[in-house]
C-alpha cells in the first residue's frame, strides 16, 4: 500500500501494473510507489480476525505529507470517496481525529447488528 507521495519517508518501493479481470488500471499504475510492504503478512491472521485492518490507512494517512490529497478519490476511476467505500459518513473525520479503532467499529454496531438481524430471512443456508 502507498503512492509516490511516500518517496522519502517509507523505504519499500513498488510500480503498480495492471492485473487482468481485477485491477486493470490501478491507481499510480506503471509509477514507483513507496509505502507499507505486506508481502510478508499472515493473510490468515486477517481471515482470522474477521475484519479489516485500518491501521495501515491511519499510518499512511499520519505520514501522507498532503493531507488534504489523502482522501482525493478523483485519482482513480475506480475508486470512490472513502465514505462510500466504508459505508459510514463519519469514517474520514474519525481518522483525522485519530479516534480509536475499538470506538469507530462499536460505533458500527449497533447498525451492523440490525443489518444481520435483517437478513436471516433472506438467507438460503443457515
Amino acid at each position: 500500500m502507498g503512492s509516490p507521495a511516500y518517496k522519502g519517508i517509507y523505504e519499500f518501493s513498488f510500480t503498480p501494473t495492471g492485473i487482468k479481470g481485477m485491477a486493470e488500471t490501478p491507481i499510480f499504475m506503471n509509477e514507483l510507489c513507496y509505502g507499507i510492504d505486506l508481502r510478508a503478512y499472515d493473510t490468515e491472521l486477517l481471515r482470522k480476525s474477521g475484519q479489516i485492518n485500518f491501521e495501515w490507512i491511519r499510518e499512511l494517512y499520519k505520514a501522507h505529507p498532503q493531507k488534504e490529497k489523502f482522501f482525493d478519490s478523483k485519482l482513480s476511476n475506480q475508486m470512490n470517496n472513502i465514505e462510500i467505500q466504508i459505508g459510514r459518513g463519519d469514517f474520514r473525520q474519525q481518522l483525522i481525529d485519530d479516534v480509536p479503532m475499538e470506538t469507530i467499529r462499536a460505533g458500527w454496531e449497533p447498525e451492523l447488528s440490525a443489518y444481520k438481524k435483517m437478513r436471516r430471512k433472506y438467507l438460503l443456508y443457515r
